[in-house]
């Protein structure tokens, strides 16, 4: 993140711009662009700029509160992978509860998505998206291994190793 913003307004107006709770800064040339530059716009997570403008004899518009506008700073996209069968996730902001799924073609809230998984044929491409709407690498739902009887002479093998290599082969 670069710590800048650009805000596009309706019309031509002078304004100051605070990030989160620290102090307002220097008042815009008043035209409908306003640079907001801070370095806590570098810092991934959610923010809030708040916005107040001024009047041409240069008095604070006292009449309202500024206006505060949410930020959402998250260039970065999730990672999903599946681990027994189990969707896991991560995200350096959004929550795996907060979570998005593509499954198949169906989109699911977090809250569903393992039931809906659950039920999904072998082969089935898997996204999710966070809550800045990046999307993950697609995955894909293995073949599950099936476990012949062990003929003599023939050593066993475990079977967690199995069902690894039979999702390593669909990625």
């Amino acid at each position: 993140p670069t710590g800048e913003l650009t805000l596009h307004l309706n019309r031509a107006a002078e304004v100051q711009a605070a990030v989160d709770d620290q102090v307002f800064g220097a008042f815009s040339a008043g035209d409908q662009t306003v640079q907001v530059s801070h370095p806590r716009l570098r810092l991934l997570g959610h923010h809030t700029v708040y916005l107040r403008e001024r009047d041409s004899r240069g008095v604070i518009l006292t009449s309202a509160e500024p206006i505060a506008l949410p930020v959402l700073i998250d260039p970065e996209r999730p990672a999903l992978w599946l681990d027994g069968g189990q969707l896991r996730t991560h995200d350096l902001v959004t929550t795996p509860e907060q979570m998005a799924f593509r499954i198949g073609e169906r989109w699911v809230a977090a809250n569903l998505a393992q039931s809906v998984l659950d039920q999904s044929p072998a082969g089935t491409t898997i996204v999710a998206r966070d809550e800045a709407g990046n999307l993950s690498e697609p995955t894909h739902l293995g073949v599950a291994a099936q476990l012949l009887p062990a003929k003599p002479g023939c050593k066993s093998v475990d079977s967690g190793l199995l069902a690894a290599l039979a999702v390593a082969l669909f990625l």
